[in-house]
């Protein structure tokens, strides 16, 4: 298993319990101590309080320490608390309550508060930060989502507890949903982001539902459109903007990786993981990207597709082993974190505008591309021979560029496929309108 960090707590997350505290004691030579108080209903005697030896008595080692013992006694207190539900389902069994709801009499907890407070009426085991680790390891059996992604729905899942608390999952319900919906809303968080926090949440209950720990998962068809900001697309630089990013001065490889994400309107990433192997040149020499095989790092399986180069861009790819760029790659297999730090500076320079990033260089491409254009009739007649490809730039013009070439091109439509009457048409009418683009903003003589 992956260390997911999988807290019990990350300390604030755990509602039913008391927060830790880090002690030095003088009976113990100085050396810091983690205490819990211990919940009522788990009290023994006198004994107030679990305690667990940093073994140090440097406090800034021995708060390094606080989480990883402050865990082993709240998995300690967990237990205790499913030993205690399995001697209450015994009494309550032994005595015929099993079925009277709120009547706790002859049973050994008598506080029907403490009862409720603690789950003992239902199993501890049920509860979400109980499951969660489970689950966790499901998606990792099951390949679901890559290391981010699993991390990601494990701390919005105990973002979720500490809004409405650790519940039993029987317990769950849609006022719960909502309850987190209308947090995330106070956060000042976009209505797509608590969309999608609401989906991880969801996705574990339906995972509860699939194990049999629920009837079934009570958040779907949940209605959110008026929770949150509506979010706002990046938008495409301005001529004046583009053209102030490539004077700069900057590091050969991030020019280079700029200029290609300009000219393409690929994806960052699509971009920072580049190989040598995946620019190949076809049809008389026309250059292009090719990211169609299945082990190629893409946003969406639609987004494997073939991306022309254009022909002033290509003599600077001249060739090599390996990757194209060196920018970092991080634990899920990407690169773009490293590289978005990098570029961004360059972006920063030339304008300080919130909703233009690195990003906007697709949206700028796909408004370069808005005058040149290419009809599908058009492939038609060059696969079949019917007529050239001069004559296909000639008839172009200036009409706008067909939607079905330009989402081929950024990828935001159906994977290409290969074929022997296929490849043509799912390249050159891309190549053609790319070919047509104005990339004197580049300044590609002066660097």
């Amino acid at each position: 298993m992956m260390d997911y960090n999988l807290d019990y707590i990350g300390l604030e997350n755990r509602p039913d319990y008391h927060a830790p505290t880090l002690v030095p004691l003088s009976a113990k030579g100085g050396k810091y101590y983690v205490c819990v108080t211990i919940p009522d209903v788990l009290r023994k005697g006198s004994q107030k309080q679990m305690m667990r030896s940093t073994g140090t008595t440097d406090p800034r080692v021995a708060k390094t320490k606080l989480v990883p013992l402050a865990n082993q006694i709240y998995a300690e207190f967990d237990r205790k608390l499913t030993r205690l539900h399995k001697q209450y389902v015994n009494e309550t069994n032994e005595i015929g309550f099993t079925q009277t709801i709120g009547d706790f009499s002859n049973v050994f907890v008598t506080n029907p508060l403490a009862i409720q407070m603690h789950g003992l009426d239902k199993d501890p085991a049920l509860k979400i930060t109980r499951l969660l680790p489970t689950w966790i390891q499901h998606l990792e059996d099951t390949n679901q989502g890559d290391y981010k992604e699993r991390t990601s729905r494990f701390n919005k899942l105990n973002e979720f507890v500490q809004v409405v608390g650790d519940l039993n999952v029987q317990d769950v319900g849609k006022v719960h949903g909502y309850q987190y919906a209308k947090w995330n809303h106070a956060q000042g968080r976009a209505n797509k982001t608590i969309t999608s926090l609401n989906t991880k949440v969801s996705a574990f209950l339906t995972w509860c539902e699939q194990e049999g720990h629920i009837q079934e998962n009570p958040l779907v068809n949940m209605k959110l459109s008026n929770f949150g900001k509506k979010s706002l697309p990046y938008l495409p630089f301005e001529p004046d903007e583009l053209r102030g990013l490539f004077d700069q001065e900057m590091a050969e490889q991030d020019r280079l990786c700029l200029t290609i994400l300009a000219t393409t309107g690929a994806r960052l990433d699509e971009i920072a993981l580049l190989t040598w192997d995946q620019i190949k040149t076809d049809f008389g020499g026309l250059m292009y990207l090719d990211l169609r095989p299945d082990e190629t790092v893409v946003k969406t399986d639609g987004s494997h597709r073939v991306i022309p180069i254009h022909s002033q861009i290509a003599p600077l790819l001249s060739g090599g082993k390996g990757r194209v760029f060196d920018y970092k790659i991080d634990r899920n297999g990407k690169a773009q974190n490293d590289a978005s730090s990098q570029l961004m500076e360059y972006v920063r320079t030339v304008t300080r505008h919130p909703r233009k990033a690195v990003h906007s260089l697709r949206g700028t491409f796909k408004q370069m591309l808005e005058n040149a254009g290419v009809t599908e009739e058009m492939v038609e007649q060059l696969e079949t021979g019917q007529i050239s490809l001069g004559e296909i730039e000639r008839s172009m013009k200036d009409n706008a560029v067909e939607k079905r070439v330009n989402d081929k091109i950024t990828g935001h439509s159906a994977r290409d496929v290969s074929g022997k009457y296929g490849f043509g048409p799912l390249l050159i009418p891309r190549a053609i309108a790319v070919e047509r683009l104005d990339l004197s903003f580049l300044n590609i003589s002066k660097h």
